[in-house]
This record gives C-alpha cells, structure tokens and sequence, in this order.
C-alpha cells in the first residue's frame, strides 16, 4: 500500500511540474476569440459570438463564429449555434428567451436573420427568403425588425450573364443596400426609400423612429469619407439627416428616451481619426462636442448608462479604460480603470447593473468579461470565458510597454516582447512589427496573429517590437496628424529612434534586425528593405505599397488617402508621391525581401507588390520573393492561407536574421506541419 501511495504522489508532481511550451505558428492557428458578447435585459445570460479556427480536416475557410449562451455569473457555457456556423451581431429578445443573430447556419447557403431560443428548442429564420441582409435592429417590443438588405440579382440580370453577358462596370455595377422595416407578425415589408447606401442601423426605445447611417454610393471610399447619420419616423414616414458628418464616421448609440444620439467623427474633413465624441438632438441641429479639440484619446464603443450619462470604451495610448460621460457637463469619470485589460466592446443590461466587455491581456486573446455596475457594486471585472485551454501550459516572453524620446524631442510609444527566457545582458535579433493604417494603434494586449510574430517570434528568441509612431490614433487628432504629407519622413524616423532605443536598452542586437507589417506596415516594410536598407537585415512585406503615383490610381480608397493622408494631389506633387516610393530606391536595396500579397485584393492591388519585385529581381543583388494568394484580398482569411503565410514569414526571419540553412533563401514551398486540435473551451 505504501508503494502505491509513493506512485500516486509521484505522478500528481509529475503532473503539477509538466513544464510549460513556448507558442507555435501550429498553436497560433488554433486559437480562439470571442469577438462579440451582448448582455441579457436582466443581466443574468451572455450570449457569445466565438470565432473558431477551421481544423485540418475541415474544408479549407475562414474561421467560424459560433454562438454560446454563458451565465454572467460564471459557469458552464451552452452552445446555441455549433459547427459550421459563422454568425454575429446578437440581439437579445425584449423578454430574454430568444436571441437573434445575423450570418449562415450549417447546412444553409445563405446568410438571414435567425431567432433562437436560448432553451433550445427552436432556430427559425425572420428575415425574408431571398433578401441579403447585412445588418439589423431589432424593435423594443419586438415586433419588427429594421433590415439593411442588398437587393438581389434580378431575372433580366441573371439572363444576361447565363449569356455570357458578365461584364463588369467598374464601380457602377455595385448595387446601394436598402433599409426596410419588417414587421415580424404579418411579414409585411416596407422600404424606407432612403436616397443614398445605408449601413448600420438602430431603434429609437420609443420604437417610433429608426437611426441609420448613410452614404453617398456604394464604394469603400463613400463608406470611409461620407457617411451620415439619418433617422427615419415610423408614425409618419418622416426621414431627414440628423448629423451631416465632414469627414470619417464611427459609432452611434440612441439615448435610452430617444431624445439624443451619441456618435463619434473625425473633427474635420482631414482628421485620419473618429476622436471626437458628439451629441445631437433627434431633431438635428448643431452637435456638440463631449470632447475638447486637445483630447488625447479615441472612444472605441459607445452605450447609455442612463439618459443623462454615456459609457464609453476608450483608448489612450497603449491603454484603454471603460469611461462614463455626463452629457449634461461633459465631465468624465472612470467605471473601469486601464490595467492589464484591454476592452474594445461593451454591453449594458436593461435593468442597468451588469456590464460585458470584450478584452484581451498580454497573455490571453479577446474573451468576455462582466463587472457590475452602481453604487456600492464590485466593479471588478470577472471573466466568464476561457477559450483556450492551450494557453495555461504556454510559457509567454515578457510583454512591457516603452517609451522614448524621437530625434525632434516628441514622446513615442511601443510596445516590446522579450524572448522566452530572455536573461539580462542578453541581446537578440530584433523583428519590428509596423502596424498599418498609418490610423490604427497598437494597446497593450494580444498582439500575436498569423501575420504578426508576437509570442511566436519570442518563442524563437526574437525580440518583437510594435511602435505607434506618430500618425497614430488612441492618442488624439492632433497626434493622429503628425505624419500628414509626409508619408515614410518623420513617422518612420520614430520606428528608427525606437531600435536604438532598444539597443541602448541592452536587448537588441543592431546588426540584426528585420520587419515586417502589412497595409501601411507592408509600404513602411518596403521603405525599410530599400530606403534604408542599411538598418535592416531582412524585411517581410505583406499587401504593401511600392509605388504612391500607382496606388492612388489603384486602390478603392483614393478620396480617403488623398483628404487624411497625403493632402496633396499626385498632379500636383508628382515629384512627392514618388520620393517616398520604394520603388525609387529599389535599386539601392541590400535587404533580403520576401513580399507576400492577396491576389484579389481591392485596397492595395497586388500590382503594388509585383512592381517592387520586378523592380527588385532587374536589379538582381539582394535576395527577393513574391509570394500571391489566389481568392484573398487585404488579408488572408482561409486557414491555409493564414498558415502558410506563418511559416513562410518565420522561415524567412530565421535564415537571414539567425543564419539558418546557412544563409540559403528557403525553399519554394515551406515545410507543412499538422495543426494540433483545439481543446474544448471552457
């Protein structure tokens, strides 16, 4: 019996000492995310929205996004829509037993509104058969829905192609989405006969009014630049523009009386970011501005606690918190602090006291939390998630947030993992990782993806730096304009005062360093190959820009690039556009370029990589590889895409930036490994 005992203890501390594993590109792959959670009206449900990687024996896609109904106590979640699934958007029933999402069941090939009751007993589609929703709102008794609906081919139209009559007319074939009303009882369906596209859509609580946003045509660029906000009145039909918008929208949340409408904008037509936080009545009129002109954030998400009071989930820096706003004085008061959370989307209960939030750590991605809310209540934020089992036997490098002065005195920001293990003293091969936009920022929170090193990159002894150079947004918009017309100058000095700043901190080999981004970080990824070549060792260029004159005339986005980013036309400063083009140094390059790039993509059209590689294999002295992905567009979404483009990127890291394979470029085709299977979330 004694040695019995004696090998049960063992094998309990065999166990317990298991030793934890650094992060694979295979784990990368597997990882999940909650990438919505919405509260029940009582507060006592979550329903979930979990993006689930496809396996390796499943039909190669993007991920699925199942719906889970989870107890915001805590406890075991209950999966409502499994498996083949990729649904979003859930609105609860006004009575709690039913949630309604957007997005295409297993078995179904096309995308509807669907009810599902939470009991389990029935999943039926409310939107018409044979319209394409892409968004909807749900009324506060229930009753009807509002709906934004693409109208569908018609009969002539799909004769004409059967004929072989395909043509496209560019940017004129695409069709404007509708709002309609449905009333859910009869189906009867009534059009809003809103001139212009709509897009999101909302209720008034009074259910007399619908608030929608709308813009010009169908293009992406309308959809960045020219948005406003519109309401529409049941009772009599009555539809205006609320809030005629300058320059880039982005949210909007109805006040729980109906009487006033929160959104954020940019605070001009030239502002890259949507700082600013306004309030209009229903009636229109003047906004006004909540934030001061200087304010030194971005609000991300927006709800009503009250109808005197919003809460908004903020970004400042590296930090976010989740703030309340009295819209009576503007003051501002903190109902989440920053810490090592990082929300990016909240969601209040009917009854007022139980607050969601969608956040991520340094050590975990997105997973949904809940706080309580009111006086006296335990404000602290309590997870309800975990979606990755994997994760607690995964050892993590060091994820610390930096700062340090650029060359002309302004404070910049970043964000620096250390490799596993890392010992003082110790210095490491360095991979910059340029976030894109240039109006996006990176917070101090999950940073590791297909496409970007993070814990992966330290996992094989890298240190992996995310700078937020000036141009960046979550710090204002006068901070967001820095880099205006002077696309690659100053803000990429910022990413050169960063490495030495690192060197000088003792953990970064200088003679060693690579980067890497994609969009805006693709463009500052070939600047570095070329331009500077001599700062980097290898670079990975991923749906980036080489040549501004081509892009401008190529990309969906040109009003856009042209009002928040260069401010001068290619006409006019021909001389400019093509100065901070890579291509105009290719001839210089010395840095082992791998250039990876969406065969369809609409944004940066992947001509933009085949010009810097032509430009690069003419010239002949620097390695270079360009690689395309038929059927993806400004990112890969199918798995072997993503999986591919992991390997790829590592491979070519470790051979010019650690000397393997004896410096040899890597083969054509990277060695594929089996993806482990996900372990059941809990």
């Amino acid at each position: 019996m004694r040695s019995m005992m004696l090998l049960l203890v063992l094998s309990v501390m065999a166990c317990a000492q298991t030793p934890k594993v650094p992060m694979s590109v295979e784990q990368v792959l597997t990882l999940r995310s909650v990438v919505q959670a919405e509260v029940s009206p009582d507060g006592t449900q979550v329903a979930v929205v979990l993006m689930v990687p496809r396996s390796l024996v499943e039909s190669d896609g993007g991920a699925w996004r199942n719906l889970l109904l989870v107890p915001s106590a805590g406890g075991e979640a209950k999966v409502l829509v499994g498996g083949a699934a990729a649904v979003a958007a859930p609105v609860w029933s006004v009575d709690g037993k039913a949630v309604y999402v957007l997005g295409r069941m297993p078995q179904e090939k096309s995308v509807r509104v669907w009810r599902i009751a939470v009991d389990g007993t029935e999943t039926k589609a409310v939107s018409p058969e044979g319209m394409l929703p892409s968004a909807f709102a749900l009324s506060p008794d229930g009753g009807k829905m509002a709906l934004v609906v693409t109208p569908a081919e018609s009969a002539d139209e799909k004769a004409l192609v059967a004929s072989g009559y395909n043509q496209i007319v560019y940017e004129e074939n695409a069709k404007c989405a509708e709002g309609v009303m449905v009333d859910l009882g009869t189906g009867a369906v009534t059009a809003a006969n809103i001139v212009g596209c709509v897009y999101e859509t909302a209720w008034s609580p009074d259910g007399k009014s619908i608030w929608c946003t709308v813009a010009r045509t169908p293009t992406v660029d309308d959809s960045y630049m020219e948005k406003d906000l519109w309401r529409v009145d049941i009772d009599f039909g009555e539809k205006f523009c609320v809030a005629n918008v300058p320059g880039k929208f982005g949210v909007f949340s109805v006040s729980p009386d109906g009487a006033l409408v929160a959104y954020t904008a940019g605070q001009d037509r030239n502002d890259p970011s949507t700082s600013g936080l306004y309030i209009v009545d229903r009636a229109g009129g003047t906004a006004l501005m909540l934030t001061q002109k200087d304010f030194n954030g971005q609000v991300d998400a927006l709800c009503w606690k009250d109808a005197g009071t919003l809460l908004a989930c903020t970004s400042f820096g590296l930090d976010r918190a989740i703030l309340s706003i009295s819209v009576k004085d503007g003051a501002w008061g903190t109902q989440s602090p920053s810490g090592s959370l990082q929300a990016t989307a909240i969601s209040l209960s009917a009854n007022g006291r139980v607050l969601v939030s969608v956040a991520s750590s340094a050590t975990h991605p997105p997973e949904a939390f809940v706080q309580q809310v009111g006086a006296g209540a335990d404000a602290t934020p309590k997870r309800i998630t975990d979606s990755n089992a994997s994760l607690a036997n995964t050892e993590f490098g060091s994820q610390i947030a930096v700062e340090w002065k650029a060359r002309d005195g302004l404070l910049i920001q970043g964000i620096v993992i250390l490799p596993v293990g890392h010992i003082a003293g110790q210095r490491h091969p360095l991979l910059v990782v340029a976030h894109g936009g240039p109006e996006s920022h990176y917070s101090n929170a999950w940073l590791t993806r297909y496409s970007d090193p993070g814990q992966v990159g330290a996992a094989q002894g890298y240190v992996c730096f995310y700078p937020n150079y000036r141009g960046s947004t979550g710090r204002g918009s006068a901070f967001s304009r820095m880099d205006q017309s002077d696309n690659g100058g100053k803000e990429f000095d910022d990413i050169l005062d960063g490495i030495d700043f690192l060197v000088q901190q003792g953990w970064v080999d200088a003679e060693h360093v690579g980067i890497t981004g994609g969009s805006y970080g693709g463009y500052f990824t070939g600047w570095g190959a070329t331009r500077h070549t001599k700062r980097f060792k290898a670079g990975v260029m991923f749906v980036g820009i080489s040549n501004n004159l081509s892009k401008m005339g190529t990309t969906d986005i040109p009003n856009e690039m042209l009002d928040v980013h260069w401010l001068k036309t290619p006409w006019e400063h021909r001389e400019l556009y093509l100065e901070r083009s890579p291509i105009t140094y290719a001839r210089d390059s010395q840095t082992p370029l791998l250039i990876m790039h969406g065969k369809d993509d609409p944004r940066v059209s992947y001509t933009q990589s085949l010009e810097l590689y032509r430009w690069m294999k003419v010239k002949g002295t620097n390695p270079v590889r360009l690689v395309l992905y038929p059927g993806e567009g400004h990112g890969n979404r199918r798995r072997s895409s993503q999986y591919d483009y992991a390997l790829r990127m590592m491979e070519w890291f470790n051979v010019f930036l650690k000397g393997a394979n004896e410096g040899k470029t890597p083969p054509m085709q990277p060695t594929y490994g089996e993806l482990p299977p996900a372990p059941a979330a809990k």
